[in-house]
């Protein structure tokens, strides 16, 4: 089976990113039998961490999509279709989006999964949006990219739930795919090292405290969650 995946966020060192990177690594470990292939823009084809035994499709664009699918960002027709195009040139199987933000339509019979990983966007746009437009397009693309898989994928039994109460779309349609963090963020003994690197930074050993990782966004709610910490 060929399987094509929109690795236009390979580059990205935040979230979606690194779920792609992850999550697909992982994949790849596992699953010797299909074929791999992955769609990536004109920018991303210089990352050079992409593996080795998926072949990779560069569609001819003009700007990187990880920085037009910004909030304030905007992608041109023309770069929508090269992507567009080469899925239809190379007639994969099945085609996975790790995210909304890059979607670009599928004109094909490809069976599409598609990943929402939450609604913070329909629920607080305020928080997204710079305005009415950029919000407007958003909403446009969600609802084709919905409208166009067969199967919604999303990170959490809680996103689950809210993909379904907001959309109003059968559970049958929607898989979990839990959140994929690097193997680097495990236990670690509490040996000499570990505590001098506490000390390093103010904290004390033995005694609790916050470690955040994320990136710095308003809709993070970073100060609810240093509240509920106090």
């Amino acid at each position: 089976m060929k399987i094509g995946i929109d690795a236009c966020c390979w580059g990205n060192k935040r979230g979606f990113g690194r779920f792609t990177k992850e999550l697909l690594g992982a994949l790849l470990e596992i699953d010797e039998r299909n074929e791999y292939l992955f769609f990536v823009d004109s920018e991303t084809t210089e990352v050079g961490d992409i593996p080795a035994r998926v072949t990779k499709v560069v569609a001819k664009t003009t700007y990187s999509p990880v920085k037009a699918a910004a909030a304030d960002g905007r992608r041109s027709l023309r770069d929508v279709w090269s992507m567009s195009r080469e899925v239809l040139k190379h007639k994969v199987d099945v085609f996975f989006f790790p995210a909304v933000y890059s979607y670009f339509p599928i004109f094909n019979r490809t069976r599409i999964v598609l990943t929402l990983h939450d609604v913070i966007a329909d629920h607080h746009p305020e928080l997204i949006f710079p305005n009415a437009k950029s919000k407007f397009f958003w909403k446009l693309k969600q609802k084709i990219a919905i409208g166009q898989a067969d199967i919604v994928a999303t990170v959490s039994e809680y996103s689950k739930k809210e993909i379904v109460e907001y959309f109003r779309l059968p559970e049958s349609r929607l898989r979990v795919i839990s959140e994929a963090a690097r193997p680097i963020f495990k236990t670690l003994p509490a040996n000499n090292g570990f505590v001098s690197t506490l000390r390093r930074y103010g904290l004390v050993p033995g005694e609790d405290f916050l470690l955040y990782v994320g990136g710095i966004s308003p809709h993070k709610n970073l100060s609810r969650l240093i509240d509920a910490f106090k």
